[in-house]
């Protein structure tokens, strides 16, 4: 029996990322709440979705048989949605970053632990079909042991979805670039396990964004085994980078060391040997499986996210709803490691940009 849901938020990621992928994985959307009514209309109609609500509270009401809510909004909603989500006894997707502040992520683990339900994060990149083959690697313990890894995380400036005036994400600690980080953060988890920050260094490189307080960094970050560095920045140029920028790992192995982006992998030293290539339009895993060809009401073709990594993260969130596996393809921990970081490396951005002593 399929499992059902609610998707809350019927903008980009409650449409174009989230909903094709739970469809393509067996689960069944049957409503959509936004607080602009109208959205949310528009997207079930889109899809033949049979409800819509403006709010999460009248959504469970008509419909409180549903497994899971799947939180699709601003970062300044998430805790009250989960929160609500989890006492009608429904699992929980949420979206990152997982909340806005360390005060609402202590709040989230009380109310976790004290649930018999649980709180997925978002983490689709770790499904991206290279970074999957990199995951592998590591624990197979083909690099041995890694001691050192630099993650690159490169936007195109002409991106301006990414750096729009008045994006709801300039107001988080540390500013726009942090509502994309926690993608370098769960990969690295993913990877060496927790960190601790040793030292962050925000830059203001260039006027193209007046209103936003950063547009790069540079972050240093360790544990017992690793020392990490991230560089994130909104100025690649599409001429080199392409239109997406760049997004590379370099992970150094006591056996091997291995340069990775999202769509390949490769071995360095003594000179580069491929190991794995990946190409984004003909990815191993949709030769694989081959998802369905979903349409629309309108007869457009509905993205399953297999590109984006969606795709992999809802199949097995679906196998958890079912019972087919222990525990949800994000563990608890690793969102909660994931936004911790994210909250300090975010909190000491804004102290350093205010001239604030003490700053890490």
């Amino acid at each position: 029996m399929a499992a059902k849901g609610i998707i809350v938020g019927a903008g980009r990621a409650g449409t174009h990322l989230h909903y094709g992928a739970h469809l393509a994985a067996g689960n069944e959307i049957v409503a959509y709440v936004d607080q602009q009514l109208p959205l949310a209309e528009e997207a079930a109609t889109r899809f033949g979705v049979p409800a819509a609500y403006p709010s999460l509270t009248e959504a469970l009401a008509k419909h409180p048989n549903v497994n899971f809510v799947d939180i699709c909004t601003i970062a300044s909603t998430h805790l009250p949605l989960a929160k609500e989500g989890l006492a009608a006894g429904c699992h929980v997707l949420v979206e990152k970053p997982l909340t806005e502040t360390a005060a609402e992520l202590e709040e989230l683990r009380e109310v976790v632990a004290q649930a018999d339900r649980t709180v997925c994060a978002v983490h689709n990149h770790k499904y991206y079909p290279a970074m999957s083959k990199l995951l592998a690697m590591a624990r197979g313990g083909e690099l041995g042991r890694i001691t050192s890894i630099h993650k690159e995380f490169m936007f195109a400036h002409e991106r301006i979805r990414m750096m729009e005036e008045g994006h709801w994400a300039h107001n988080l600690p540390g500013g726009r670039l942090f509502e994309a980080n926690p993608h370098n953060l769960y990969l690295l988890h993913a990877l060496v396990g927790e960190l601790e920050l040793v030292e962050i260094h925000p830059r203001k490189g260039s006027e193209r964004f007046p209103h936003a307080a950063i547009d790069q960094f540079v972050a240093v970050l360790r544990n017992d085994q690793a020392t990490v560095t991230i560089r994130m920045s909104m100025d690649a140029d599409t001429a080199v980078y392409g239109k997406h920028g760049t997004n590379t790992f370099m992970v150094c192995g006591t056996d091997r060391t291995v340069l990775a982006d999202y769509g390949r992998v490769e071995q360095w030293a003594p000179a580069v040997r491929l190991l794995d290539r990946v190409k984004s339009k003909l990815l191993q895993r949709e030769a694989a499986v081959s998802p369905p060809a979903l349409t629309d009401r309108r007869g457009e073709r509905i993205n399953v996210g297999v590109g984006s990594g969606h795709y992999w993260l809802m199949q097995e969130f679906a196998d958890f709803l079912g019972g087919k596996r222990p525990e949800p393809p994000v563990t608890i921990e690793e969102a909660y490691f994931t936004q911790q970081m994210n909250l300090e490396m975010g909190l000491a951005v804004d102290r350093l940009m205010a001239g604030s002593k003490g700053a890490v």
